[in-house]
């Protein structure tokens, strides 16, 4: 099966606030379509633009967890992808350290909600 790609990612920005300088939005995240799989590394984001940021997207919070197995979503800045948390050892590593689970080849199609915060 195919992996999920930029292209198969949907945002819809619902709410748009600036707080001085800084920027932040809501809205939902989806992505798949009931064939495709995720990534092992995590799925690509597009680009920062589309969350309504100019230069920099800073953090992007999942405020919903995937109905069908309860894992929550991480951004990670460094790729700009969002990765699926492994809730088995998450509590137990150190503050900023985390570990992700693989991929897998579950067929996905999920909506999240989001709040994006940035320059």
């Amino acid at each position: 099966m195919a992996e999920i790609l930029i292209a198969d990612i949907t945002v819809t920005i619902t709410k748009r606030l600036k707080e001085g300088k800084r920027r932040r939005t809501e809205g939902t995240l989806s992505f798949g379509d009931g064939v495709s799989t995720m990534p092992p590394d995590g799925i690509p984001l597009p680009a920062i633009g589309v969350f309504g940021m100019i230069r920099e997207l800073t953090e992007l919070r999942v405020t919903q967890r995937d109905d069908t197995t309860s894992t929550p979503y991480v951004y990670q800045s460094v790729d700009h992808k969002l990765l699926e948390v492994d809730n088995q050892t998450e509590d137990s590593l150190p503050d900023g350290v985390r570990k992700y689970a693989l991929g897998d080849d579950v067929p996905l199609k999920r909506t999240l909600n989001f709040v994006a915060t940035g320059w």
